[in-house]
């Protein structure tokens, strides 16, 4: 796995998993079973794991905030978001368990 692959090549490196957004086509649900799939493996292996939509709502909410650019993909405001997200939990290493637990959305 790109996992292995990442460990293998720096077995101190960091790992973190990011759902994806809702999407316009998944008509309000929150795919929560593959989100808690990917919750579980970061659990079990000490990854930090980020959800959106515990960030940005539901694909209407984010739409109506002006989040995203069509039915399926953030926009640049939405990227700007996660990105500062993702670059303060990783510049605040005492934070880092925030990802897993406060922004999970499970």
């Amino acid at each position: 796995s790109i996992i292995e692959r990442c460990r293998a090549a720096n077995s101190l490196c960091d790992i973190a998993l990011i759902m994806s957004s809702e999407t316009e086509e998944q008509g309000g649900t929150e795919l929560p079973e593959i989100a808690h799939a990917i919750y579980s493996l970061c659990v079990e292996n000490g990854y930090s794991y980020l959800n959106p939509i515990s960030v940005f709502g539901s694909y209407t909410q984010a739409n109506a905030r002006g989040l995203m650019d069509n039915g399926s993909h953030i926009n640049e405001l939405g990227g700007d978001i996660i990105s500062n997200l993702i670059a303060y939990y990783m510049l605040t290493p005492s934070l880092a368990v925030g990802v897993r637990s406060v922004v999970t959305g499970t």
